[in-house]
């Protein structure tokens, strides 16, 4: 099964009898303990590894992830149609993330797409969602 780390993905095999067992894939799939894979995860992030992280992921899941993955590529290339038309994907999957909406937003208004921005500005003022500072939001709707 899938398991998408905190910045690293890996797989796990769980046998019949005995423990589980990570696969590093980026690693020439390296098997490894759940305490090594925890050392990758401590060495990338800082932090340990919580339970829920170590569920297996749907396909769904992995897509969204992998999708992310692309956007941060072609953020750092600076290609904003190409982040574009990955978010366009992962907000069709995922239509409730307001993290990628606000993100889509920016690049919206980066590319001079001020009305799909406000699209997803409006979005985001509507469903008021937890961790996102709405006062600057409905700011930045109104200015443009």
């Amino acid at each position: 099964a899938g398991v998408p780390l905190p910045a690293h993905f890996m797989v796990t095999y769980a046998p019949k009898n005995g423990e589980a067992k990570f696969i590093d894939v980026f690693n020439g799939g390296k098997i490894l303990t759940r305490g090594e894979a925890e050392a990758i995860v401590l060495d990338l992030t800082g932090e340990g590894l919580r339970e829920e992280q170590v569920k297996a992921a749907s396909k769904k899941e992995i897509i969204v992830r992998m999708l992310h993955n692309l956007t941060g590529v072609a953020e750092r290339t600076e290609s904003n149609n190409d982040s574009l038309r990955y978010l366009d994907l992962i907000l069709a999957l995922t239509p409730d993330s307001a993290a990628d909406r606000l993100q889509r937003a920016r690049m919206r208004l980066q590319t001079n797409d001020t009305a799909g921005a406000k699209q997803d500005l409006r979005w985001l003022l509507d469903h008021e969602p937890v961790g996102v500072d709405l006062e600057r939001v409905a700011e930045l709707y109104h200015s443009l």
